[in-house]
């Protein structure tokens, strides 16, 4: 994984809340984070919700797997799957990237989850669906027969699955219980994890973006400027700022103050004033 800053990389996204953005392809003219960053690999990002003044500068990685804590949960019409603590109708996947479900909780223990493209699944005359799907029991990939048995058993339990291109509407099910699950929804291609913030208009903090039409894109933090980099570089740093991130450079001027928190290796030669 390297940190990779380059020009023209815009996306858009409809996603709410606080977590991961999931991507709606490049804007008009404009490279995506995928082409443009590469999947595994940090960046600097800017998200701005069109006409609302929310946005968020920060330091996110392409197509980072994400996790989810499943519990079960009675909400008065039956069990259901609850993640990260609420009752879901539908969440929204990104493509190519690996989700886990993680069921570790003891309200799980009797609630094998599974995945299928029939809402409810088996109980619903449909069947399981295993592309990129696999099933962990005690921090091992086991078979989907070896994964209901030993469900209830079991210390550790995971149901992980890499969202294939173009894949179908999924739903989550219990293979034992009917109406536990949810929808999943597969059309975002790759997503931006919001690792850091950086600034934002929630004093700095995380942003809970509102519903609406955001643009994200590659930027160049004031906050760290001079952009770091895995290869030596000239740079001239004539404002206050931080440099947190490790690098190497070859000739430069620092002038300030500049505060230097990472490493950083010269090549050349560095005149401080």
């Amino acid at each position: 994984m390297a940190l990779v800053i380059n020009d023209r990389v815009k996306e858009t996204s409809t996603t709410t809340g606080t977590g991961a953005f999931n991507l709606d392809g490049a804007s008009q003219d404009f490279e995506s984070f995928a082409s443009g960053v590469g999947a595994s690999n940090t960046t600097f990002y800017s998200i701005v919700n069109t006409g609302t003044g929310e946005f968020e500068v920060g330091t996110g990685t392409v197509n980072k797997s994400v996790t989810f804590t499943v519990t079960v949960v009675n909400p008065g019409s039956g069990n259901k799957y609850y993640i990260d603590g609420s009752l879901q109708s539908t969440i929204a996947l990104a493509e190519t990237v690996t989700y886990v479900f993680n069921l570790d909780n003891a309200t799980n223990a009797t609630h094998p989850m599974k995945f299928s493209t029939t809402s409810d699944g088996t109980h619903n005359s449909g069947t399981s669906y295993n592309t990129g799907v696999v099933y962990k029991i005690n921090g091992s990939a086991v078979t989907e027969s070896a994964y209901v048995s030993g469900f209830a058993s079991a210390t550790t339990r995971a149901l992980e699955i890499t969202v294939a291109s173009s894949a179908p509407t999924l739903y989550t099910y219990c293979s034992s219980h009917p109406g536990m699950g949810f929808a999943l929804t597969t059309a975002s291609v790759g997503n931006v994890s919001r690792d850091s913030v950086l600034s934002s208009s929630n004093s700095d903090n995380l942003v809970n973006f509102a519903a609406g039409t955001k643009d994200i894109f590659c930027t160049i933090p004031a906050k760290k400027t001079p952009s770091p980099g895995m290869d030596a570089q000239d740079f001239v740093m004539n404002q206050a700022s931080t440099i947190s991130q490790d690098q190497t450079f070859d000739s430069g001027v620092l002038a300030g103050p500049v505060t230097i928190t990472g490493t950083q290796t010269i090549t050349g030669t560095l005149v401080v004033i």
